[in-house]
């Protein structure tokens, strides 16, 4: 058989109209879907990213203005406490008429006439001047105010009738002077000093009198969340770009070796010899391609699956928390996820997709998206499941479910509720005792119209240890078919209770593993520890 040179290849190609820069349908369909994908996961990530921003911009505000409340609160009850203060009669400053029944109103001294001033003066004073040098607006205000100035506008109103029913504070945002505003008031109790103003209102001490408004003012904040999104999104978009660039030259790459194939083919059709040599070729070629093709997939696979993943640990006072997931191939059916949820509180996420490789990767990282989506809304574990539910119902193929347990953990009572589809968790004491936390409700992506009910939730103490491990943990098998079961599991972490989180689950990975002999593993093995 006669060799051609590159140069006549070349010729050839162009004749039967070979272009390397269209793609072949096939092809063009798995490049556009890995876009989509990428682009999904990129922008929910920005999306999240913005309402995290902005959550944190309502926290600063709410904090500024309970300082400002505090601030004002103190130096009025010192004021109260100690009876009021004296100040110089000056063309500002003259006798108040409020206190005309205060015998020891006025004082005259050689140097000039003092006068009586109470808290309230006092501060409404200090909030004038702070207004002017800061912004921030504070205002004493009641129902049944001595002076017109202290009359309550709309939203004050509706703050003291929250106080009637027994709300101990009032925040939201409000247009205050034409701009938006973070508004906080609490109530304004009677103290002994108030009486001397307010006693004919027949108000006691320990009495509701009105309550303080502090209005700080949000353009400032706006401005620096502004420039953080800003700056997050210039950096999701240059993430976006470079990960759609590697999609496009991976499909190039592959749509190369197909165009390359097909005109093989065509070449090599004259003759037994040729037909021969071709099919040869033709059976090297496919492999090739099929095994770039996963070994592709499987790279990007696992690439989005690691972007998904938290970097570190959340850092939670009184809490120590590790993670581990050791995949059983290049991708991984299992996630873990740490979600901070509108409450306050901690979401601990525990998942395992059925079946491997690229599908069941793909249906991960799909589930931990979305999630990550229903929890910015709600932090009702119940509800949020029911929502994934229908979701892995209607956009996943038929065949796959998800094994998932979402433990809730709140940070001021430190106690823990959680809903578990399928999915097992165990609760050690100081003792080494353990409880297993059965699941509450039927695996995701199944059945319709699913309801997971969420435990009431439990005081965690000092020393008690929260496991969520998957079944790759669990189905460990040995040479001879044990499994590495439920009690290896639970005594290799009480025999190391003391460890950090995360060394103990690594130690865990390494027992598994002695104990299957290093044979190949199975099965993803996940897990998440939480030492009170």
């Amino acid at each position: 058989m006669t060799s051609a040179t590159d140069s006549d290849i070349e010729s050839a190609k162009s004749q039967d109209g070979f272009d390397q820069a269209a793609f072949e349908p096939g092809i063009a369909k798995y490049v556009c879907g890995l876009l989509v994908l990428w682009t999904i996961v990129v922008v929910a990530s920005l999306a999240w990213s913005v309402h995290q921003q902005e959550q944190e911009t309502l926290g600063t505000a709410r904090a500024h203005a309970a300082t400002a409340f505090e601030k004002d609160l103190s130096y009025r009850s010192w004021i109260a406490k100690h009876g009021g203060v004296y100040v110089w009669v000056n063309e500002e400053t003259q006798s108040s008429v409020y206190l005309e029944k205060v015998s020891e109103r006025d004082i005259d001294t050689p140097k000039g006439s003092l006068t009586l001033r109470n808290p309230a003066m006092v501060s409404r004073q200090v909030y004038d001047m702070e207004r002017q040098r800061t912004g921030v607006h504070s205002h004493i205000t009641s129902e049944n105010p001595l002076r017109p100035e202290n009359k309550a506008d709309s939203w004050e109103t509706e703050a003291l009738h929250a106080f009637g029913r027994g709300a101990k504070e009032v925040t939201s945002i409000d247009h205050f002077d034409g701009k938006p505003h973070m508004r906080l008031m609490r109530p304004l109790l009677t103290e002994e000093g108030c009486l001397k103003c307010h006693e004919t209102q027949g108000y006691k001490v320990g009495d509701v009198q009105g309550g303080i408004a502090v209005s700080v003012p949000m353009e400032p904040l706006y401005a620096l969340a502004r420039n953080h999104n800003r700056a997050v999104a210039v950096g999701h978009g240059l993430l976006w770009l470079v990960g759609a660039i590697g999609i496009v030259m991976a499909g190039r790459s592959l749509n190369t070796n197909v165009r390359e194939r097909h005109y093989s083919e065509r070449q090599l059709r004259d003759s037994e010899t040729e037909r021969q040599a071709l099919a040869e070729r033709n059976a090297r070629l496919e492999a090739e391609y099929a095994l770039r093709s996963t070994r592709v997939k499987l790279r990007l696979a696992a690439r989005i699956q690691r972007t998904l993943l938290p970097k570190t640990e959340p850092t939670l006072p009184g809490f120590d928390i590790g993670a581990i997931l050791r995949p059983s191939e290049e991708t991984s059916g299992d996630f873990y996820d740490f979600l901070s949820l509108p409450d306050g509180s901690l979401g601990i996420v525990v998942g395992d997709v059925s079946g491997h490789g690229i599908d069941s990767a793909m249906i991960m990282a799909a589930t931990s998206v979305h999630l990550r989506g229903l929890v910015a809304s709600s932090s009702d574990l119940t509800a949020v499941l029911a929502r994934l539910n229908r979701f892995l119902l209607e956009e996943t193929p038929d065949g796959f479910f998800v094994t998932l347990f979402f433990a809730q953990i709140d940070p001021q009572d430190r106690s823990l509720s959680y809903a578990s589809a399928g999915q097992l968790g165990y609760l050690l004491d100081s003792t080494g005792a353990g409880k297993r936390l059965d699941s509450t409700g039927t695996i995701l992506g199944c059945l319709p119209d699913l309801t997971i009910p969420t435990e009431p939730p439990v005081t965690l103490q000092p020393g008690q240890t929260l496991l969520i491990p998957t079944d790759g943990f669990l189905e460990a098998a040995s040479p001879d078919g044990d499994l590495f079961g439920e009690a290896r599991i639970l005594e290799l972490i009480r025999t190391n209770d003391r460890l950090p989180s995360g060394e103990t689950l690594e130690l865990l990975y390494q027992a598994a593993r002695r104990f299957s002999q290093d044979a190949p593993q199975r099965d993803d093995m996940t897990a998440v520890m939480l030492k009170a």
